[in-house]
């Protein structure tokens, strides 16, 4: 299961610590749920230059399975369509056609920040999260 902890800390320092092979940083807040990370980002103001989002594999126990991943918050929220289909493990094709979305909107969703035209609104995102998890049993 994924797990997402907010961590006051930039991205620069931890690149800098990981270097280092030592960093000291504090947790702020920790979900399995994307929509509760991006809800806290966007309540609590989180810029890239105080925080980063911490993405790991945990195990049923909550045991660490895989590394971390980092993240800035600005990114996080761009990147969070295609982050909710990579929870499904389907195609673009296959994620159109399961939940009834245009293929070309979900392209639309997942484009880079300096291509997107549009992103899916946070209410979308948020029920489509919700869709998903159940779909594929992942609470």
């Amino acid at each position: 299961m994924k797990t997402y902890g907010i961590v006051k800390l930039n991205l620069e320092e931890i690149e800098k610590g990981l270097k280092e092979s030592t960093f000291d940083y504090e947790y702020v807040y920790k979900s399995n749920k994307m929509s509760d990370v991006a809800h806290w980002i966007i309540d609590n103001k989180a810029t890239d230059q105080e925080y980063s989002i911490e993405i790991y594999e945990v195990d049923e126990d909550g045991e660490l399975l895989n590394g971390s991943d980092y993240d800035s918050p600005s990114n996080f929220l761009k990147r969070r369509a295609f982050q909710i289909r990579m929870i499904s493990g389907l195609s673009q094709a296959a994620f159109s056609e399961k939940y009834r979305i245009p293929k070309r909107t979900i392209e639309t969703w997942e484009a880079t920040a300096e291509s997107a035209k549009r992103n899916a609104p946070e209410y979308v995102l948020d029920l489509l999260e919700r869709a998903v998890r159940e779909d594929f049993n992942i609470l």
